[in-house]
């Protein structure tokens, strides 16, 4: 019962947080995007440890200019930070062969393949909440529209967005009339798995065509109307421009070892 509403106040503080008032909220959402974008497609490219190290300084950054804790985005996905990390566990028993001995202990290509791995999914979940504690998901979808994705995908992610909301809603409120006709059971019996899981999916059903209804008569023709934001001035294109320029010479230089040259 109480997982179901704090997912609703998670999402509730995530959208608490993409309406502050600092320099990367006032950014404009489509070049955010595209800054997004780059930067997990230059991580995913790269295939050195020591350059992925150095790719952290930018999501640091970031967060420096959206007054947001770094700390927050590990607490906020603390829940898939273990399958992101994880996801390439196997390559630590496929891949045994060493390539180098560090302080006597022997380190496999498994093991870096593995790291690298974990390290790209961790940024891409740092940049990916930068994104979305700066920027609203209407405003999201507006840049997703300016690069010309097509309407129903973007409708449907902005729906989906709204209906998980409503979904977790539902299933708190069916928890709390579920313990207040079992007091003293601890969560839900297995025998009433299916029965629970089934009345749960018709109330969403029917409060979304409720909410359907309530689009259609105030005009929704299935194309939102996205909120739309200000538009682009210099400061903008300046952010977007240095920021890009950053990101591809991080992929392309290894500041890692630069860094390491002038303290050694």
């Amino acid at each position: 019962m109480n997982k179901a509403f704090l997912a609703i106040s998670e999402m509730s503080r995530i959208d608490e947080l993409s309406n502050g008032n600092s320099f990367l909220h006032y950014r404009h959402p489509l070049f955010k995007l595209v800054i997004v974008i780059s930067y997990i497609a230059v991580v995913m490219s790269i295939d050195s440890i020591s350059k992925l190290v150095a790719m952290f300084l930018i999501p640091s950054f970031l967060y420096a200019l959206a007054d947001i804790p770094l700390s927050l985005c590990f607490h906020k996905l603390r829940a898939v930070l273990p399958f992101v990390i994880f996801v390439g566990v196997g390559n630590l028993f496929i891949d045994r062969q060493v390539v180098m001995v560090l302080f006597n202990i022997k380190i496999t290509a498994g093991f870096i393949s593995f790291l690298s791995l974990a390290l790209k999914g961790i940024l891409a979940l740092l940049m990916s909440f930068v994104l979305v504690s700066t920027t609203s998901i209407e405003k999201i979808c507006y840049g997703l529209s300016l690069l010309h994705l097509p309407s129903i995908i973007i409708s449907s992610l902005l729906m989906t967005y709204r209906y998980v909301s409503l979904l977790l809603e539902e299933a708190g409120n069916m928890l709390v009339a579920y313990s207040l006709r079992a007091p003293g059971q601890k969560g839900i019996a297995y025998s009433s798995w299916g029965s629970f899981l089934g009345s749960l999916l018709l109330r969403t059903m029917d409060r979304a065509k409720e909410i359907a209804q309530s689009m259609e008569l105030r005009g929704y023709d299935g194309n939102y109307s996205f909120a739309r934001s200000r538009k682009a001035d210099y400061i903008d294109y300046l952010f977007l421009l240095g920021l890009l320029f950053v990101i591809f010479a991080f992929g392309m230089i290894n500041i890692s070892q630069m860094i390491g040259k002038i303290f050694i």
